[in-house]
């Protein structure tokens, strides 16, 4: 959506006569300053409205003859004022063939009148301590004046009359303001807002709030546009029954009606016509646009409800709106947002990555069908209350309280922050999965997918950009391609490089975001507060209440607290979901089946995204077979006759494979794994994933007890065990060393497909993949076993196989009875390496080494069957 901001200008000369003449007029017989208090000469008298208390403030309110709505509010001690001056129009009210005039006409209302010349307005403000500026959105436009002294008030008030209906549209100034919108547009333009505008389009069409689509610039059609059409665009639209003036600041609020109504009242009515550009109609479409993204974005969105639905209730935007809370917060991979517009605004739901689309789809059918836990429900109401009520009452506009009352006076709906609290309180989970079963229909939903970019990448390319401006941007697309550990330091790297408060602010909000997002809560915790050290914006403050309830409320991320019920240890902390055939087993069995969900939930940052079914106590015949997990079935078995501590473990194994089941899908990667290096590499990600919880959930120190040659001679099946497990669990250590879960995340996305990257994780964390890992067949896995299966290599058997860069086999024939031996060919890094293989293999009755350049760093060697990987 347009989000647009005037920038600050350099003050314009002022009419000296004029001004002092008006100087003499305000001071002379308008008002006396007295204190905090004004007393104005009496004036006649409008339409009083009833006072209107929302959170403990008082607005008196005032509807003048032409239409005006005139709002005061007094704020006590506060030794200044702020003024702003609100208008019922903004993006919406354009279609894409004129879109960015509303924006341009905000520009154009600082370009002068008949007695206020370029600049001066901004430049009185300034010079009397104060600051003026404005803002477009799509649903309405807004100018302010804060910190003004009292004073100043009828001088600030009679300049804001006169520009409501007396701009000269002086075409030097008009084209000098047009410059600097044009400007402000291609500053303003990034990459997600373009993206963000394609959504927009899709579900809303090229009118209403799809008619913002910029060029590939930044730019509206703002540049091109005729003056007359900017005119008439302006005197239909910027009178007065259209716009609302509100006064915040230390004095008395009817004193401040009548100053407002002293100056407005002359002002004429104009021909206002509360009406919309024709919208196109809601509509099921897909479309695949091409975006510089690193991995693609799946957006699923809807055209949901207005603010207020046809009957005045509220409640369906606020259950929208909390599901949006809910589900964010999770941590799933999928981030749901709804739009804050006045009239019907979308609700989207985003995923990145190759998973997108099936985590979306298992996130919206949850949404229709899960009841949301209460506990959750409340918090996010508690969170959206405690938003409503920080926001200072006056000050610059963005989060003011005054402000917000004028946003909504003049679109018509000065109750709703009322009315919206107490429907909030109203709300129970079932309202709101009725809600979403109402809104979120697989058929009415629109469907983008964002491509990459073919060829063209951003991330993962070494150091941080050094330039503040490319810093914003990788830090922008680092999160939007899912990569949290990277937008996490950009972002940290801009709170501590840039001068700007405001920029540091929010790069610390920023990267509150992530962190809270990758389970991090205390790291949130100390960028919010590291915000706050700075300015104080509610914004950030609301968020740091939210994490501190997080912090205090949730485990911590290894040991949940516990509470006891009926007798059974249970964690604070409950997963949305837990055992699907409770009745089939024994009590202690889901008791503890679901703590281990919970745990791991908690531990992992993942949320189970359905029940778990769970056979236990199952007969078998193969001892050493403890349970099993079948993504092909998604059945966990758990076998009898092992002992409670074994069990136990091996249930909380397999529980990890089944969340890894539900978020990755197991069985899909294992089709997509072609070689067998592949699938050793893949089943080393699964296991040591796996390996991790049980040893850091059960406190089992695994590792001390694993070696790949323990055993002389070497146990195969123990090697490939201790490997997948073992190597495997250091692989998912090594990633979250050093990116988080996010990064582990990342691995599934894009599984290592050799074994080398198990053994050297910093090969898959670099991205080093050049055209020769195709090649792999064996892989370093096989390496390492034949040199661990003869005592004399079995000390460089590791480092060795750290050492290949692609391997070939080719088998001879598919005939049993044929005498050709396999080939398997082996490249390593250098020379070096190469040498010191043939040394140690040269020797071998197993294998045989085929006579090839000693200088060289390929080795080829040929399997007869007395030796097999």
């Amino acid at each position: 959506m347009m989000q647009a901001s005037r920038p600050n200008r350099s003050p314009g000369s002022f009419r000296s006569a004029y001004w002092l003449l008006m100087i003499g007029f305000a001071f002379g017989s308008l008002f006396v300053a007295c204190g905090s208090s004004l007393t104005f000469r009496s004036v006649r008298s409008a339409l009083d409205r009833p006072p209107l208390e929302v959170f403990g403030h008082r607005f008196e309110r005032r509807r003048l003859a032409n239409g005006l709505e005139a709002i005061a509010v007094r704020e006590p001690n506060a030794g200044a004022a702020s003024i702003y001056v609100i208008y019922g129009v903004g993006t919406r009210h354009e279609t894409a063939d004129v879109s960015g005039i509303a924006h341009l006409t905000e520009h154009l209302l600082f370009s002068g009148t008949a007695t206020t010349g370029l600049g001066e307005h901004e430049a009185f403000v300034a010079s009397a301590g104060g600051e003026s500026n404005a803002f477009t959105r799509a649903d309405y436009t807004f100018y302010y004046n804060d910190a003004i002294p009292l004073d100043v008030i009828p001088r600030v008030l009679a300049m804001e009359a006169d520009r409501m209906r007396g701009l000269t549209f002086e075409p030097a100034s008009v084209e000098f303001e047009r410059e600097r919108l044009i400007a402000e547009e291609k500053r303003s333009s990034t990459d997600r807002r373009r993206r963000e505008q394609e959504v927009d389009r899709a579900v809303f069409g090229s009118s209403n709030y799809g008619s913002q689509l910029t060029d590939a610039d930044g730019h509206t059609r703002a540049k091109d546009l005729e003056l007359d059409v900017v005119r008439a665009f302006y005197e239909r639209w910027y009178v007065p029954e259209n716009a609302a003036v509100v006064i915040a600041g230390d004095l008395d609020e009817k004193a401040a009606l009548e100053a407002i109504e002293r100056a407005f009242a002359a002002v004429s009515p104009g021909d206002h016509r509360d009406s919309m550009p024709p919208g196109d109609p809601p509509r099921a479409t897909t479309r695949r646009i091409e975006a510089n993204l690193d991995a693609p974005m799946k957006v699923r969105a809807w055209r949901g409800p207005a603010r207020r639905n046809a009957d005045g209730d509220p409640s369906d935007r606020l259950a929208l709106s909390v599901l949006a809370r809910v589900t964010s917060a999770r941590r799933g991979g999928v981030i749901a947002e709804v739009g804050d517009r006045a009239a019907a605004d979308r609700f989207s739901l985003y995923a990145t990555g190759p998973e997108a689309d099936q985590q979306i789809r298992r996130t919206l059918e949850e949404l229709r069908t899960v009841l949301v836990p209460r506990e959750k429900l409340l918090d996010a109401t508690a969170a959206l209350e405690r938003e409503w009520r920080s926001a200072p009452l006056r000050g610059r506009p963005y989060f003011s309280l005054a402000g917000q009352i004028g946003i909504l006076t003049v679109l018509g709906d000065p109750e709703y922050l009322v009315d919206a609290l107490s429907a909030l309180d109203r709300l129970t989970p079932a309202r709101v999965r009725e809600t979403a079963a109402k809104w979120l229909t697989p058929e009415s939903s629109t469907v983008i997918h964002f491509d990459p970019r073919v060829g063209e990448t951003m991330l993962r390319e070494g150091a941080l950009p050094s330039d503040p401006e490319a810093l914003a941007v990788y830090a922008e697309r680092a999160v939007d391609s899912g990569r949290l550990p990277a937008a996490a330091q950009a972002y940290r790297r801009i709170s501590e490089s840039v001068e700007d408060l405001r920029v540091r602010v929010i790069a610390l909000y920023s990267l509150a975001q992530i962190e809270r997002q990758r389970g991090r809560l205390r790291d949130a915790r100390t960028a919010l507060l590291d915000a706050l050290a700075l300015v104080e914006y509610p914004a950030v403050r609301a968020l740091l209440e939210e994490v501190e309830s997080e912090i205090g409320a949730g485990p911590s991320v290894t040991a949940p607290p516990t509470t006891t019920i009926h007798g059974a240890a249970r964690p604070a902390y409950r997963s949305a979901f837990g055992v699907a055939n409770p009745a089939e087993l024994p009590p202690e069995i889901v008791a503890r089946a679901e703590d281990w969900m919970a745990r791991v939930e908690q531990w992992r940052g993942l949320p189970f995204l359905e029940d778990l079914r769970i056979e236990y106590g199952v007969e078998g015949e193969d001892e050493h077979l403890a349970g099993y997990y079948s993504p092909a079935e998604g059945r966990l078995v758990v076998m009898a006759g092992r002992n409670e501590t074994f069990s136990n473990g091996t249930l909380l194994h397999e529980i990890v494979h089944a969340l890894q089941d539900q978020h990755f899908d197991l069985a899909q990667l294992h089709r997509d794994a072609d070689t067998a290096d592949a699938q050793r590499a893949l089943a080393a990600l699964i296991e040591g994933e796996a390996m991790l919880a049980v040893s850091e959930l059960m406190n089992y120190d695994f590792l001390s007890h694993a070696a790949l040659f323990r055993s002389q001679p070497i146990d195969r099946d123990r090697f490939y065990k201790v490997f997948r497990y073992a190597e495997g669990m250091r692989l998912v250590m090594a990633l979250r060393e050093s990116g988080d879960w996010a990064l582990v995340d990342d691995a599934w996305r894009s599984p290592p497909d050799r074994t080398i990257e198990v053994l050297r994780p910093d090969l898959w964390i670099s991205g080093t993949r050049d055209e020769k890992s195709t090649a792999t067949a064996l892989g370093a896995y096989a390496v390492c076993l034949l040199l661990g299966d003869d005592e004399r290599s079995r000390p460089h058997a590791r480092t060795l196989a750290m050492s290949v860069v692609a391997d070939r086999f080719t088998r001879a024939g598919d005939a049993p009875t044929s005498d050709e031996p396999d080939r398997w060919t082996i490249e390593f890094e250098s020379t070096g390496a190469a040498k010191q293989f043939r040394a140690l293999v040269a020797d071998r009755r197993d294998v045989h080494l085929v006579s090839s350049d000693a200088g060289g760093t390929s080795v080829s060697l040929d399997l007869d069957g007395s030796w097999a990987p």
